[in-house]
């Protein structure tokens, strides 16, 4: 059985040397197989011939369909696409947030063309009358991150246990999908506020897999709507409005 997966990886070297073989068998399995033709003593040549003819370029058929399809299954590239699965998929749908009023969000990606910090992004969702969401946004191969910096406005900003009991329902239906959930207590430049770390694993072919990633970037999606919304209902105790961007601590 061929296992198409450690095909895709194979390295330029190995995928080579694997065509030319092949190649290489089936032009003289065909020479030997005509060369012999019309000639009865040699009957079990040709069909011995036949054989590797048809094993060669079945071999063949199937190096260009899984190398040269998805040739682009380089580190390089897979980077690249995991960027773009937080650059544009992910904001893509994050743009058809709303609020309960209707209103739509306005995406930014922060930095877009820069570095990525590590491997995600900030992206800030902007709303009329002041209301906005900053989150951020990272994809490692197939591990999916969202991060949120949240304050309470009790007397501790930092209260884990507050911030969690809002946000028990929104996190509680992302658990179920396998999402893990951290609330971290930190400081930053003298503002006390609780980390919430979000990181989900998906499938490990997520990153070559429209179908996949279209699956995550909107589960992200409703994930940072309930949140936001909630977040809004709740601000009595939620405060969103921290003077610095997500990121991972």
């Amino acid at each position: 059985m061929i296992d198409s997966e450690r095909l895709v990886y194979l390295p330029p070297w190995a995928r080579f040397l694997a065509l030319g073989t092949l190649m290489a068998g089936l032009a003289v399995s065909l020479f030997v197989a005509l060369r012999f033709v019309g000639e009865p003593d040699r009957a079990d040549w040709i069909l011995m011939a036949m054989s590797v003819s048809q094993v060669s370029l079945t071999a063949l058929v199937v190096l260009f369909v899984v190398l040269f399809s998805e040739k682009d299954a380089s580190l390089d590239t897979l980077d690249k696409k995991a960027d773009q699965f937080v650059r544009e998929y992910v904001p893509r749908f994050l743009e058809r947030i709303s609020l309960e009023t209707g209103e739509k969000a306005q995406c930014v990606v922060r930095d877009k063309e820069a570095d990525r910090d590590l491997f995600g992004r900030v992206v800030t969702l902007d709303f009329n009358d002041d209301v906005s969401l900053k989150i951020w946004v990272g994809l490692n191969v197939s591990r999916i991150f969202a991060i949120y910096f949240v304050k309470s406005r009790g007397d501790d900003p930092a209260d884990i246990e507050a911030i969690k009991d809002v946000f028990r329902f929104t996190f509680g239906g992302a658990e179920s999908l396998g999402y893990d959930i951290y609330y971290e207590q930190s400081e930053v430049e003298g503002e006390r506020f609780v980390s919430i770390w979000t990181t989900v694993s998906a499938d490990d072919d997520m990153i070559v897999d429209p179908k996949r990633k279209l699956f995550w970037a909107q589960d992200v999606a409703m994930m940072t709507q309930s949140f936001l919304r909630t977040a809004l209902r709740r601000s009595d105790v939620i405060d969103l409005s921290l003077p610095f961007d997500p990121r991972p601590l």
